[in-house]
């Protein structure tokens, strides 16, 4: 028992190591490249699955919506432990934090449990498929279908969260974790103390679950193999049986196999560890890669399905067009526009090929991307053959760019036409690609052979000049020849605009030639003989040379190993690209291929060395290795007894914020405030307003719509927390690191995610403009919903990326030097190597300014040349109409961006550059909507025609609801703030009360901008999901506030009643779960009363009675009789009511027993520590009552209901902050202390930010 040597607990932050595979250093590499292969295979795999049948519809069936649940949970499992592996392998990390063992541990347990009730239920999917065929639509409604997925996942992680519900708290003695992965066994043994509850739940837990499944699996092929008996005349009943049951049985068994390996080797001690930890992951690593193998080999839908992304049907020609490019003789005259023959796509295919053409190019963009800048900025690897490597990579780069930007843009908006210079640009990039990848892999193999075969002379010959003469030369004949080649058909008169290719080539476009081109054809032919040949023929020579001198030295093992090193990687790059070409040839000289998968075959050369070249040399080079390494590495630096001041891994970080003076930060203070709430104002205005008024639902609005939402995050995180600060002494500025990492995200966030959306938007303004006649069919609701997510997406993981690189750094510095937290303040608290962060972040710097300014400049490009050939007026005036505005939003942003990186050259203006960064937030945020508002006509006309129709009443009654949302918002976010930040406020009692306010904000949220919106348009609808929606999380926020009460009136029954045992008894996770318990209350008692709605038939009229849709409202609309919904909604309703109300009863009850027996001034304590709860509870249960009241009684007429409903809806959440800011004083002096301070004269702290 090593591990608990010492029996005294472990304290938070723990930190664990995990004892993975004994693993030689020669040996890791190839462990790495199979486990990366392996997690590639499933995401691959599983993505494939689930981006197939959420795509077709044909495929939107019971059986296919589980798989989708299957392939989710292989994701799952297999990213949980794969991932940490690979890191392993990769870097030797072993050490895993407290949280993450959890994470991973849980995820790992769920994927165990969900697996087989998901599969549970497939099995009973099958029986009633089988069994019950007439009957299978009756019964397999999509409600069912839901419930049965949500109950698969509901039990699993039920089970697992009680798993691990019963750990907390465990005290841990020991860190070493005997296992690859992390499991609540084996963190479970690190325990101090015998577990015997964990362990007789997890054991019933286990045996019961896997039991269960069995069972309903065994009951359900029972089923089906009794019905094939009695039906075994029935032939294609049989055979169906077999086709839907066999993969599904299939993949149970092979479940069932990994699992039982696990078992079997932790029983016998002679089998090896690094094999009993192999096993262990077996049932992680190898169903997780063949299930959706075995589902797209044997279900016959999705075999169909995979076959059309390949297959298209081919029209018989007849013998009159056998040369349709060729019709007209007539050279065609500039400027031509060629048509591209690209793949047959389906509609709904087109998405998932998009996504795996844009996967594609962000592998080839990375990795290359990263290899190059590792070689540019490591001077270690300024040696000839990285230098060669770096242009093999340029060369990847070039020829991935030159076909993929084009496909993606075919795939993703149908666009198959091309100008005439952009299509000789592509060719000639493509050609420059294949020429310059085997110059230049002939320029290695002679550099391979002088290292190898001429160790002393290799740094006389290969030197700096001699180096770049190699790499010119390499460049120089590839331009020539292809040169050459394009030179000659300048002047070749054309007359055809079909290319038959998916990318434009030189052979492609003479195709089109108005006469026979035998000059082009030789010299072709001749120069891609002469080149090829002549490449293979130096590197054949200098691998017969390098082979003659390891046979000749066969002694000397490390020579042979050098060899082997040195020319691996460059051998299989060489031989994956003669692979790619021969594969093209031999595809067009076979006429029973079918032209997608010819298309897809020509485009291979181009689309897998530039991403497998990168990954191999980062791989096999050693050098390239060894620097990789080096970024993941963490080197904790020894502690110097003049650094003892320092604090390491602090989490708690000194802020700067904003250098007020006394006499500077009342208007600072009201500046930032004022403007915090104009950018709060017309932001969330816009938003309402595009989403409220039908005349605006267009795309160009849409997209803008994620403007301002960016908007008001990026500014929401940062602006509150600089308007704290400006009344905190400098020395008391204080940020937990965690909320600092967040705040730099969200910065982060904000500045990439501007340039993605304004991206977005000058695609859709080209589409308007260069193809209007398409517009709607391009920018459909779908192009619109699949351009936000990429947007948002790649802004996520590009900043995701960019902040773990610099969580993983340990930190021996606490001072922020910046008036807010971002990426570049967080790791120069680092003691530890940030080459990383500083190459990462830079290339991702220049690539995001490049592709925004580049796809700016080019759609900007493309409208210009439509409105100088067009000769229309209307167009050009609608051009610079729509354009303008845009274009404004994009200088206007990129001025404001670029300003603090200009001001960061320069060190004396370094205050300069810290208002700036701040201004790049807050001024652009301010401008835009104003700009869009006063250029965008539907925006102007909206917003003129909506004031001045509005009557008196009306506006009166909107800035009255107005007032009173933001002040419920401000309110209650002025709680939920101060319960959290402040640390006098930690107590339990606020921890319910801050999601007292949480749910208050929720719960108004929920009616009162629609209300607004219905008055400020005189549009008061809603959609039918989004009514039901509405009266759901209504009736269920309603609900747990009321839980919630009953849980503070439970804490106040403790704190009174059992003061003693109060922090005992209250501890955080039991804090957690009546918080749970109380969410969990709201969503069972409101399901059964409005799921009933879900499935009624309206008649009409669809005019709802109330100022939202209230139950008893909508109900009265239903065609047939209500009376069972009506009983079942009221019980539900009053045994809610009755529940928290007698349990609040009771607690105050319990409070009054005991006060009875305190002196007089204990009795005043106590009473005013509950006088706020109680009037709350008081008010709330008051008006509830009223409003039932009013329903039930029949004189009542509907307007009086609406307006108490109204009132009743607004008044609590409204009075909530008022009165436990008045009747508490420890509230009441939080306020004070945030808004109230001075800044003292004398700090009580100096900020040091350098070591003495």
């Amino acid at each position: 028992m090593e591990n608990l040597t010492k029996l005294t607990p472990l304290k938070q932050p723990i930190v664990f190591e995990l004892e993975s595979f004994e693993v030689a250093q020669d040996q890791g590499s190839v462990m790495f490249f199979l486990a990366l292969l392996n997690y590639m295979v499933v995401l691959l795999a599983n993505g494939l699955v689930i981006g197939i049948i959420v795509a077709d519809r044909a495929l939107h069936r019971p059986m296919n919506v589980l798989i989708c649940n299957l392939a989710a949970c292989d994701l799952m499992g297999g990213t949980a432990v794969l991932i940490r592996l690979m890191m392993y392998l990769a870097t030797g990390q072993k050490r895993i934090a407290y949280g993450e063992a959890i994470l991973q541990a849980f995820s790992v347990h769920t994927y165990g449990v969900a697996i087989q009730t998901i599969l549970a239920a497939m099995a009973y999917d099958r029986y009633l498929a089988v069994c019950e065929p007439l009957r299978y639509h009756a019964i397999m409604t999509p409600s069912r279908l839901l419930f049965s997925c949500v109950l698969a996942w509901v039990v699993a992680l039920l089970c697992i969260g009680v798993l691990f519900a019963l750990n907390v708290g465990t005290p841990l003695c020991g860190t070493i974790i005997k296992h690859v992965y992390c499991s609540n066994r084996s963190i479970l043994y690190l325990a101090c103390a015998p577990t015997p509850i964990n362990d007789i739940y997890g054991l019933c837990m286990t045996w019961s679950l896997s039991t269960g499944c069995f069972l309903v699996i065994a009951f359900s092929y029972i089923k089906i193999l009794h019905a094939c008996i009695k039906n075994s005349k029935d032939i294609s009943m049989q055979s169906k049986a077999f086709q839907t049951c066999a993969s599904h049985l299939v993949v149970y068994v092979i479940y069932q196999i990994g699992s039982t390996i696990i078992i079997l080797t932790q029983r016998f001690n002679s089998v090896s560890p690094n094999l009993k930890k192999f096993c262990g992951i077996l049932f992680i690593i190898i169903p997780p890669a063949v299930n959706p193998v075995i589902y797209g080999l044997v279900t016959k839908e999705l075999r169909s399905s995979l076959l059309k992304l390949f297959k298209t049907k081919v029209t018989p020609r007849t013998p009159f067009i056998w040369m349709e490019n060729l019709t007209k003789r007539m050279p065609l005259k500039q400027p031509i526009v060629f048509e591209l023959e690209s793949f047959e796509v389906a509609d709904d295919q087109g998405p998932v090929l998009f996504f795996l053409a844009l996967l594609n190019y962000m592998v080839v963009l990375l990795a290359n991307g990263l290899v190059m800048g590792i070689i540019v900025a490591d001077r270690a690897l300024h040696r000839p053959m990285n230098v060669l490597i770096c242009n093999l990579a340029a060369c990847d780069l070039m020829g991935g760019t030159a076909v993929l930007i084009r496909l993606m843009m075919y795939l993703a908006t149908g666009q198959k036409r091309i100008a005439y210079g952009e299509a000789i640009l592509q060719a000639f990039s493509v050609h420059t690609y294949g020429a310059a990848v085997q110059t230049i892999m002939a320029a290695m193999a002679y550099d391979r052979y002088l290292a190898v075969c001429e160790p002393l002379r290799y740094h006389a010959i290969m030197t700096p000049s001699r180096l770049l003469f190699s790499c010119v030369l390499a460049w120089v004949v590839a331009l020539l020849c292809i040169g050459v080649l394009f030179a000659l058909n300048v002047g070749t008169p054309l007359c055809g605009t079909i290319i038959k290719h998916i990318y434009c080539s030189n052979r492609s476009i003479l195709y089109l030639a108005c006469e026979p081109t035998p000059i082009n054809d030789i010299y072709g032919l001749c120069m891609t003989w002469s080149l090829s040949t002549g490449c293979f023929l130096v590197i054949a020579f200098s691998y017969i040379k390098i082979l003659h001198a390891c046979i000749k030295n066969s002694k000397d093992s490390s020579m042979r190993s050098k060899a082997f090193q040195t020319c691996a990687s460059h051998l299989v790059v060489y031989v994956i690209y003669q692979i790619g070409s021969t594969t093209v040839i031999l595809t067009q000289r076979f006429t029973s291929v079918s032209p997608n998968l010819k298309k897809f075959f020509s485009i291979l050369i181009n689309i897998i060395p530039p991403a497998v070249n990168p990954v191999i040399y980062g791989l096999v080079t050693k050098e390239l290795r060894s620097s990789l390494l080096k970024l993941f590495k963490i080197k904790v630096p020894p502690r110097n007894p003049s650094m003892e001041n320092y604090t390491y891994n602090s989490y708690t970080l000194h802020l700067e914020g904003l250098q007020v003076t006394k006499d500077t930060m009342y208007p600072a203070f009201i500046f930032l405030l004022f403007t915090y709430l104009f950018i709060m104002f017309v932001n969330v205005g816009m938003v309402v307003l595009v989403c409220s008024e039908r005349t605006l639902h267009q795309p160009m609005y849409f997209l803008f719509c994620n403007l301002p939402i960016n908007d008001i995050l990026g500014n929401s995180i940062m602006v509150p927390r600089l308007l704290t600060y400006i009344f905190v002494p400098p020395s008391e500025r204080f940020i937990s690191y965690y909320e600092c990492v967040v705040q730099a995200f969200t910065t982060h966030m904000f500045g990439t995610t501007s340039h993605t959306i304004l991206m977005i938007m000058a695609f859709d303004r080209y589409v308007a403009i260069c193809v209007p006649l398409r517009y709607a069919t391009i920018m459909s609701n779908k192009m619109v919903i699949n351009l936000t997510a990429v947007a948002w997406g790649i802004a996520f993981i590009c900043v995701a990326v960019l902040l773990s690189l610099t969580v993983r750094l340990n930190r021996c510095r606490d001072v922020i030097e910046n008036f807010y937290c971002d990426n570049a303040s967080l790791f120069k608290l680092s003691c530890d190597s940030i080459f990383i962060n500083n190459v990462y972040g830079l290339t991702f710097t220049v690539v995001l300014f490049v592709a925004s300014i580049g796809s700016v400049l080019l759609t900007y490009a493309k409208i210009t040349a439509v409105c100088m050939s067009s000769k229309s007026k209307a167009l050009n005036s609608k051009a610079l109409k729509t354009c303008s505005t845009h274009l404004c939003l994009y200088v206007l942003m990129l001025i404001s961006g670029l300003l603090p990186i200009v001001l960061h050259r320069f060190p004396q203006y370094t205050h300069e550059r810290k208002i700036a960064a701040i201004l790049f937030h807050i001024v652009p945020s301010s401008l835009n909507p104003i700009i869009y508002g006063l250029q965008s006509t539907e925006v102007r006309k909206f917003l003129s025609n909506g004031l001045t129709s509005l009557g008196e009443t009306r506006i009166m009654v909107f800035y009255i609801f107005l007032v009173a949302y933001i002040f419920i918002l401000v309110g209650n976010s002025m709680i939920i703030y101060m319960s959290l930040t402040d640390p006098k406020l930690s107590s339990p009692m606020y921890f319910f009360l801050h999601n007292l306010s949480m749910v208050d904000i929720l719960y108004t949220t929920v009616t009162i901008p629609n209300m607004l919106s219905g008055l400020l348009t005189k549009t008061n609808t809603i959609s039918v999901h989004g009514c039901f929606l509405q009266m759901y999380f209504f009736i269920q926020l309603a609900v747990t506030g009321r839980a919630i009460l009953t849980v503070m009136a439970y804490d106040r029954y403790m704190a009174i009643c059992n003061p003693l045992r109060y922090t005992s008894v209250m501890t955080k996770p039991v804090r957690c779960l009546l918080i749970a318990g109380a969410w969990v209350f709201g969503a069972l008692f409101t399901l059964p009363g409005t799921a009933p709605s879900w499935q009624q038939t309206y008649c009409g009229p669809n005019v709802v009675r109330h100022g939202w849709c209230d139950p008893s409202s909508v109900r009265s609309l239903v065609c047939g009789d209500t009376y069972f919904e009506n009983i079942l909604s009221l019980s539900f309703a009053l045994l809610a009511l009755l529940v928290t109300g007698v349990l609040i009863l009771t607690s105050y009850i319990l409070i009054g027993l005991s006060l009875s027996k305190m002196n007089t001034a204990e009795r005043l304590k106590a009473f005013g520590t509950c006088a706020a709860h109680l009037t709350v509870v008081s008010i709330s249960y008051g008006s509830a009552s009223f409003v039932y009241i009013s329903y039930r009684v029949g004189n009542f007429p509907a307007e009086v209901r609406i307006v108490v409903s109204v009132l009743y809806t607004v008044l609590t959440p409204f009075l909530n902050p008022v009165i436990y800011s008045l009747r508490n004083k420890e509230l009441r002096d939080a306020i004070k202390r945030t808004f109230c301070r001075r800044p003292s004269l004398t700090p009580k702290r100096p900020i040091n930010t350098v070591y003495p």
